[in-house]
């Protein structure tokens, strides 16, 4: 009897109830825009103009174009996605493991503006430029991009051919025609920020930069050897990107003028009959004019939300069993002989 009560007395330490790991995915989102940005990148919108003459100096299409105005608006949505287990001990929270997900969708307008003059030209009889089509023009592109996928938008104006006026004692005919061009392209290169863990309690905080390109991950090893909640957060959000526009001309034409008769085809001399004076001619299918060719430029968002993203709970574990303090089965013993002692008086 006096054997088991002692075997009682000094049983095994009591160990201390500890929390347990648990992997999360924690999500969250922002917005940015832009609006009215110079779609020239900074440089100046009356700055730009391109002009074109095709053909002999006797009979040449010419087209003469600036670019008057120019804007973009943008908006982009990011998403966030964050992984890690949710407790973790002490013991292991001097190198904590954090998984950054992210992603963007952007969409783009523009508004550009131009003038353009189209028509001929003849040194022939003195006769001089023609002008046809003297008009102004607006663009509107649009798109939306991804950071693994570019958006490109693309607009055009045609103009309709314009034939060439009657010249009193001329034989004279033609006339041109016109297509206004802009193709524009925003490039997303990547999410750049601060992830930071803070401790609720004594605000002690680390962080560190991150940058998601087309991977869409960027992964963290943090150093949390304080107990307590750690509260995660994203802020310092930007996004890198390009934007980059090109705006064309496009003309089309013929123009033919002669005096006398038989003058046959006014761009040869070689078909002339005796009877014709003089003739001029130019044929152009098409012929391109480069009003502007806008390098890739960054857009400036702005708006962008801190966005919190969970938080991670460190616990004690440096002492997981508390034992019995040794006195404990010393008094079991002493116990254990009184009650010996008394049976046997008792008898």
């Amino acid at each position: 009897m006096l054997k088991t009560l002692l075997t009682i007395a000094a049983a095994a330490p009591v160990a201390l109830a500890t929390a347990s790991a648990a992997p999360v995915t924690v999500n969250a989102g922002t917005s940015g825009s832009v609006s009215n940005q110079n779609i020239f990148g900074g440089r100046s919108a009356a700055g730009f103009s391109d002009s074109l003459r095709i053909g002999p100096s006797g009979a040449q299409i010419f087209a003469e174009a600036q670019a008057s105005t120019g804007t973009v608006d943008s908006s982009v949505d990011l998403d966030f996605t964050a992984q890690y287990d949710d407790s973790i001990g002490l013991s292991e929270a001097g190198s904590v493991m954090l998984a950054l997900l992210g992603s963007a969708d952007a969409d783009f307008d523009t508004n550009f503006g131009a003038g353009f003059e189209a028509g001929v030209a003849t040194s022939f009889l003195n006769i001089g430029d023609v002008s046809l089509i003297d008009r102004g023009y607006r663009l509107s592109a649009s798109g939306s991009s991804t950071i693994r996928s570019s958006g490109t938008g693309r607009d055009s104006q045609g103009f309709a051919r314009v034939g060439t006026p009657e010249i009193p004692g001329i034989s004279i005919g033609g006339g041109v025609s016109a297509n206004a061009t802009q193709r524009s392209t925003l490039d997303l290169t990547g999410i750049s920020g601060t992830l930071t863990a803070r401790n609720a309690v004594t605000g002690t905080f680390v962080s560190s930069i991150f940058s998601i390109g087309n991977s869409g991950v960027d992964n963290f090893n943090f150093d949390l050897g304080e107990v307590g909640r750690w509260d995660l957060s994203v802020g310092d959000i930007g996004v890198g990107n390009a934007f980059s526009s090109v705006f064309g001309l496009s003309v089309s034409g013929d123009f033919g003028a002669s005096l006398g008769f038989g003058c046959g085809n006014p761009a040869r001399d070689d078909d002339n009959g005796r009877l014709c004076v003089g003739d001029a001619g130019v044929e152009v299918e098409s012929s391109s004019l480069d009003l502007a060719n806008i390098p890739g430029f960054a857009l400036l968002y702005s708006g962008f939300k801190s966005q919190g993203l969970g938080s991670i709970t460190i616990f004690d574990d440096t002492i997981s069993e508390v034992p019995i303090p040794g006195a404990l089965p010393l008094m079991a013993s002493v116990f254990a002989v009184g009650g010996l002692l008394r049976r046997r008086k008792a008898k």
